[in-house]
């Protein structure tokens, strides 16, 4: 560390010579003349060193070399540095390091033997690693050899270095490697304050010495050097001097090493700390990145396996702000240096000041403590009354105060965490009856310290009593022994204490003043809220056992003057000789105990060989494998499990390790040997499973790893065992599997049935509308037929059915949502009994259905009844112990006015409906199960609905009905209109021109005024500047730029902002589901027309947003296509099968689905069947995530499909021409 400086030194020299060497012969006092020698003596030896130090700078200090030798080795970090870092490292691949002085445990030792050890050491051993380089070691005398080596570029770096101790503009500090502070070891009975060291020895080693500060800090000591740290501490030890200035680790280290007793450590305040790094030159910029890049990323637990393995606390590791402090507080606490604290010194046992002039108290040692564990500095400024308080404050703003006691409930604002509680109680004479509580003291004269908390609380409760306020505690006990008072109120710590003393032994405390607890602690000035929050995070810091132990010494004191030796030594007397005398007659007991011992001894050891032959027998027989590791993981003990399933004997793997297993995965050894440290570093057990394969065959093993303990409880080793669990997890695998089989299965079932509902569905839709026009047309003629009528409501019937067949097959599907539709109710009930005759059936249940409804059909949510039915149903039939299961429909009376009418569904069986052990709150989530779902969650289903379930149960069995409302559902056919008197004007949005022009000629045929938009944004641009104003908007709802929806959304947007009333708005789609039709309800649409859109549907829609236009019925479905239109269409084809091959081969899947659904639009407006199924067949494939194979061959369908209908419109329009030419 830092030489002594030349002129420090020659001071302390002659100043030593002055000292010793003053003599008086003859009675006459040479020391004058002496002192003029010495003075001109340091004159020229001043000038000599200067000389010698100005010729020895042109010199070079020799050196030698060391091998670096690391004791505690840990796994180097991979770090990867910067280009210019590591293009650095790659060309300086030797990196020469200078070390200096003699050892010094356990930074630095072993120079004498030709080696470098300890604890820098160590870090050099893990930066060669981590930087790819080589040290090349160079020890120096002292360390102004070192930094003129550094400074010649003879050396690179410094193994160790503060910029605080040896500040250098050519040297800079690396990240610290150990934090350290300066101590000073002394003999426990020295005294602790920088007083107490003046006039005496300081020692430090020789190139430790810091003359100036040390002088400054202890004023008046006499400084020896040591050149060896075992010759400083024997000198302390054996009183040669008064203490040694050390730093805090090498100090920890030699006491537990040496093992020297009667020595503590003090801290000390000379330097801020003496942390250590690497001093790096420099003009190493690329050297000083690489190594603090390489500190930063050493682990945590490898720098605290190097400090524990030197003996150090995780506090020399882990962390260099302990407190968590703020940058100001940092700041704060770096100007100050110390924190200035106001301490009353006549106020024992919480600070005083001894007889020898030190600060003595509990307040000192809780500062003492903080001092030594977080390295505070703290300067103590006492006063004995409130006027020389209130001086130190003002020259003072920010030092602390002691705030002697406050009250609990009260604590000020800057009261902050109290060191000390305690109660109050009241001080009596001896010879005084004791009051039964502190209410008999009314009228009493009580002396108190005038700055006691509780004088407002006494004055305000207890009027009575005479308070006598008293500068401090000896004045207030001086007039209770003068009996000028009844008694002396103080807190109940510092009345124990004062009590021991021998000249208050006449008093005791006779009661307790029933008022809350009061705390000791600090108090902030106006300008000390900075260090007050610094003292408290140190305070926090300290457990509560610490503090408790730190007031133990002062909660019983001894008392002073009184001799007790001849009473405490006969009774230590009489112990020790009770003592012997039992352990003599124990004695002669256990001697004859052994005895029978010792015959039984060759039985027990018998019993114990035998007891140990079972163990093993049944270890080795035990179905498991079982094995025992030391602590480097060599294996010690196994079974016959344990080499079964390594497929090795036992004994050739015996002492070693995992990874010498040559026939198991290295992967797999590699998981279990990580598994094994996180057991030995934790100490608890753990648990493992994985794949593992010996000799090219697959195992899976479930084992754990359990650490065994001495019996001190150290960890020795790890016992473990496996289990062989592959043929459990195969048959898991196969379970897997076969559940994604049913899954992929269940959800092919719901895409068939989708598809074929809206296969089924497509030709009864085409076959209600034709009868539907032919019904009008024949209105319309004055013609009427009784068949068509019939054969009309038959096809609606059968849709109804088929839509209840289709609901309950799918009535499962968890995703499917339901909507409002016509439903034929007594059919759909016996639809779903159906489904559960089999299952009744097997338990020989029979089901009876009775119907009483006025009408079948009801406008209602099938897969709400469905779903309810079910549920209701299965539960009867698993929980029935009756014959017969009883269903029945019937309808109630509707209000007056009202359309819908109550219904009633009952299910009845003898039993309980549903399974007792199912709990009673069940989760709001369909639990699918056996039983369908639970009562709870129909309950809330109905209750969504506008319904109720209710339950009626008693020993003849259970009924449950479900109540709910539903309109009956009209089936007439629409009447005819009368001609038209007034057209509307209508905005087209389509992408598709034929689908446009088609749309446009047929509302114009009606006398509408129609205009067009290419695309959703064209139609946003012409809806905001429209003129004239558009009454009705019909929008394609998929197109490019901006979709149907989007626009939608805007346009009732900017609606709602301007305050304009909405425009209808009909939604175009060729997507027949639930979701397409609540998807247009949700952005605003008024309604959801599905393509192909018959001039029927169109007609009766308009119709009811425009009741006040009287519509004329067309006398056809559809008017002819124009040779024009029909050319488009050809165009457009060819070029979207194009586009579509192109994104086939691409793979694009939603550019495919929107072509598809484009050229429905084409096909919808043709009203070709196959051919619109072959779009939304591939457009289905596209959305439902089929795979490309399929996707191709519906592609090829619909290809064929388009080039015969491109050849039948080229077909057609040749003869258009032909007839406009004739």
């Amino acid at each position: 560390m830092n030489g002594l400086s030349s002129s420090a030194s020659i001071d302390y020299a002659l100043t030593f010579i002055t000292e010793r060497c003053c003599f008086k012969p003859f009675g006459l006092d040479f020391s004058f003349y002496l002192l003029g020698y010495v003075t001109t003596m340091r004159a020229w030896i001043q000038i000599l060193l200067v000389v010698f130090i100005i010729f020895s700078s042109f010199s070079r200090a020799d050196s030698t070399g060391l091998t670096l030798q690391p004791r505690i080795q840990v796994n180097a970090p991979q770090v990867k540095f910067q280009d210019d870092t590591q293009r650095w490292l790659n060309a300086h691949k030797v990196v020469r390091v200078g070390v200096w002085g003699p050892s010094h445990p356990p930074i630095g030792e072993g120079m004498v033997r030709g080696i470098y050890q300890g604890i820098a050491a160590d870090y050099l051993a893990i930066l060669q690693d981590s930087l790819q380089i080589t040290f090349e070691l160079h020890h120096y005398q002292n360390s102004t050899e070192a930094r003129a080596a550094l400074a010649h570029h003879d050396i690179q770096m410094l193994a160790m270095w503060n910029p605080e101790r040896w500040p250098s503009h050519t040297t800079r500090a690396s990240l610290p490697w150990l934090l350290d502070n300066p101590v000073l070891l002394k003999r426990k009975q020295e005294e602790n304050t920088s007083a107490s060291l003046s006039h005496f020895s300081l020692g430090a080693m020789s190139d430790d010495i810091l003359a100036v500060p040390l002088k400054k800090a202890y004023p008046g000591s006499i400084l020896r050097s040591f050149p060896e740290l075992d010759q400083a501490i024997n000198a302390v030890a054996y009183s040669q001097i008064n203490a040694l200035w050390i730093n805090r680790t090498s100090a920890s280290y030699l006491l537990h090493s040496r093992q020297i007793a009667g020595l503590e450590m003090v801290p000390d305040t000379t330097l801020t700390n003496l942390n250590l790094s690497f001093g790096i030159d420099s003009s190493e910029s690329q050297l000083l990145d690489a190594i603090n890049t390489a500190l930063q990323q050493i682990p945590l637990a490898s720098r605290l396996r190097i400090g524990s393995g030197w003996g150090l606390d995780s506090g020399a590791i882990m962390m260099q702000n302990p407190l968590g402090m703020t940058v100001e507080e940092e700041q704060w606490l770096k100007g100050k240096k110390r924190i200035e604290v106001l301490l009353h010194s006549q106020r024992p046992p919480i600070s005083f000041v001894s007889p020898n002039g030190a600060p003595e108290g509990l307040m000192i040692d809780v500062l003492n403590r903080l001092t030594r564990e977080y390295g505070l500095n703290f300067s103590l400024l006492s006063y004995q009354n409130s006027s020389e308080r209130d001086a130190l404050i003002n020259t003072h703003p920010d030092a602390l105060v002691l705030n002697d006691w406050v009250q609990g409930e009260v604590a000020p604002a800057d009261f902050f965490t109290p060191v000390l509680s305690s109660a109050m109680v009241v001080i009596m004479q001896r010879d005084v009856p004791l009051p039964e509580n502190f209410y008999q003291l009314k009228g009493e004269r009580m002396a108190i310290v005038g700055d006691n908390p509780l004088i407002s609380t006494l004055e305000t409760w207890y009027p009575t009593l005479r308070l006598s306020k008293s500068e401090n505690l000896y004045q207030a006990l001086d007039l209770l022994k003068n009996r000028s008072v009844r008694g002396v109120v103080a807190p109940q710590f510092v009345a124990q204490y004062m009590l021991s003393l021998a000249p208050y032994s006449g008093l005791r405390i006779a009661a307790t003043v029933p008022t809350a607890s009061t705390e000791l602690g600090f108090k902030a000035q106006a300008q000390g809220e900075i260090p007050l929050q610094i003292v408290d995070k140190a305070l926090r810091g300290l457990t509560p056992d610490q503090l408790i132990s730190l007031s133990i010494p002062w909660r019983q004191a001894e008392p002073e003057g009184i001799d007790r030796f001849s009473n405490k030594n006969l009774l230590s007397f009489l112990i020790l000789a009770i003592l012997f005398i039992t352990t003599l007659v124990a004695s002669i007991f256990w001697i004859k105990s052994l005895r029978r011992a010792l015959q039984t001894g060759e039985q027990a050891q018998k019993d114990l060989s035998d007891q140990l032959n079972f163990t093993q027998t049944l270890i080795d027989n035990a179905p498991v494998a079982l094995y025992a590791r030391d602590l480097e993981g060599k294996l010690l003990r196994f079974n016959q499990g344990w080499a079964e399933t390594v497929k090795r004997d036992g004994a050739m793997y015996t002492g070693k390790t995992l990874e010498q297993i040559d026939n198991v995965n290295q992967d797999a050894l590699q998981r279990l040997e990580s598994q094994y440290q996180h057991a030995l570093e934790t100490g608890e057990s753990q648990q493992w499973s994985g794949p593992f394969t010996v000799d090219g065959q697959l195992h899976y093993l479930s084992g754990w790893t359990v650490p065994w303990r001495d019996r001190n409880g150290k960890i020795c080793g790890l016992i473990g065992g496996w289990l062989d669990i592959t043929e459990q997890q195969a048959m898991i695998e196969r379970i897997r599997q076969t559940k994604a089989a049913l899954r992929q299965a269940n959800a092919s079932k719901a895409a068939f049935m989708q598809s074929m509902g809206h296969e089924v569905r497509t030709p009864l839709n085409a076959i209600i509308g034709l009868l539907e026009m032919e019904i009008q047309q024949q209105q319309s003629a004055g013609n009427s037929s009784e068949n068509l009528p019939l054969i009309w409501e038959s096809a609606c019937n059968l849709l109804s059915l088929i839509g209840d067949v289709f609901d309950v097959f799918r009535a499962d599907d968890q995703q499917l949502q339901g909507m409002v539709r016509s439903v034929n109710l007594p059919q759909l009930i016996h639809s779903t009994v159906a489904l559960y005759r089999l299952q009744a059936d097997e338990k020989h249940v029979h089901i009876e259905v009775d119907t009483a409804l006025k009408t079948d059909h009801f406008d209602t949510d099938s897969l709400l009844i469905i779903r309810v039915f079910s549920s209701l149903l299965r539960n009867a039939i698993k929980h029935s112990t009756g014959k017969t299961i009883t269903v029945a429909l019937f309808q109630g009376r509707s209000e007056p006015g009202e359309t819908r009418v109550p219904l009633v569904l009952e299910v009845s069986n003898e039993g309980e409906l549903l399974d007792p052990s199912q709990p009673d709150a069940e989760t709001t989530a369909p639990v699918w199960s056996e039983t369908g779902i639970p009562l709870s969650v129909c309950q809330q289903l109905a209750t969504q609905h506008g319904g109720e379930i209710a339950l009626e149960s008693d020993e003849n069995g259970t009924v449950v009905s479900f109540y709910f409302q539903a309109p009956p559902s009209s089936l007439t056919a629409a009447p005819i209109s009368t001609p038209a008197t007034e057209g509307i004007n209508i905005l087209i949005v389509d992408d598709y021109p034929p689908g446009r022009r088609a749309l446009q000629q047929q509302l114009e045929s009606w006398g509408h005024a129609v205009f067009i938009a290419e695309d959703g944004a064209q139609g946003l641009n012409k809806w905001r500047n429209q003129h004239p104003t558009f009454d009705l908007i019909i929008t394609d709802c998929t197109m490019p730029v901006m979709d149907g929806f989007a626009m939608t959304e805007a346009i009732r947007a900017e609606e709602l902002r301007n305050e304009q009333p909405p425009v209808p708005i009909f939604g175009l789609t060729a997507l027949t589901s639930f979701e397409a039709t609540a998807r247009c309800l949700s952005v605003g649409m008024s309604e959801c027309l599905v393509k192909p859109l018959s001039p029927q549907a169109l007609h009766t829609i308009l119709q009811r947003h425009f009741p006040h236009l009287s519509l004329t019925q067309p006398e056809n479905e559809q008017a002819p296509l124009h040779s024009s239109l029909k050319e488009e269409m050809v165009k457009l084809h060819q070029q979207d099968a194009e586009s579509l091959k192109m994104n086939l081969l691409q793979e694009n899947r939603d550019e495919v689905s929107r072509l598809a659904h484009r050229i429905s639009g084409s096909a919808s407006l043709l009203r070709d069947v196959p051919f619109i199924e072959k779009c939304k067949q591939l457009e289905n494939a596209c959305d439902t995530g089929m795979c490309w194979e399929t996707i191709n061959d519906y592609a090829q369908q619909l290809f064929a499909c388009m080039s015969q209908i491109n050849a039948e419109l080229l077909e057609e329009i040749a003869v258009d021409n032909h007839s406009s030419a004739s």
